[in-house]
């Protein structure tokens, strides 16, 4: 059984895998983010990032898509290893500082923004991936309001969305 942190509820794992699986098969849909046949780079930081969405897009999309590691950016299509921690804390750190949100590449494509770190982690556990473990800094004032409201961190990402 696993358990997350923002949550009491227990789940199997195939329930989580599906969980994790659905929220990012969401966003692919809602964004627009491939097409048939298409031919798709993943930006290889070794993180578990790109582990997961090396073995989530291969899940879903099966040979739909050719996925390409590389390890510098181009001017290709290419997915970013990226999370929600690191997607709330780049947008929440503007907020404060009243700056504008960085605007993003069009050939960018962060995949896994909508996913935890700490769900990561698990995912990858379960997948039996390798990756080169990176521990990212959530904002501190974040993680204090996480502590006492778990919801915190999906809440915030929804409202960054809508702005």
């Amino acid at each position: 059984m696993i358990t997350l942190s923002y949550t009491p509820i227990a789940y199997k794992e195939s329930q989580f895998m599906d969980i994790i699986e659905k929220r990012v098969r969401k966003e692919i849909r809602k964004y627009g983010y491939f097409k048939a046949k298409e031919k798709v780079y993943v930006l290889d930081d070794g993180s578990k990032e790109f582990a997961v969405s090396v073995s989530m897009l291969k899940g879903i999309f099966k040979d739909v898509l050719t996925l390409l590691p590389v390890k510098k950016l181009n001017a290709k299509k290419i997915i970013i290893p990226w999370n929600l921690e690191r997607e709330i804390t780049e947008k929440f750190s503007c907020f404060l500082e009243h700056k504008k949100f960085p605007k993003r590449k069009k050939n960018h494509i962060y995949l896994l923004k909508c996913v935890l770190d700490e769900e990561l982690e698990v995912y990858a556990k379960l997948k039996k991936l390798s990756y080169t473990p990176k521990k990212e800094p959530c904002h501190q004032i974040i993680e204090e309001m996480q502590k006492q409201h778990p919801e915190t961190k999906f809440s915030l990402y929804r409202s960054f969305e809508q702005l």
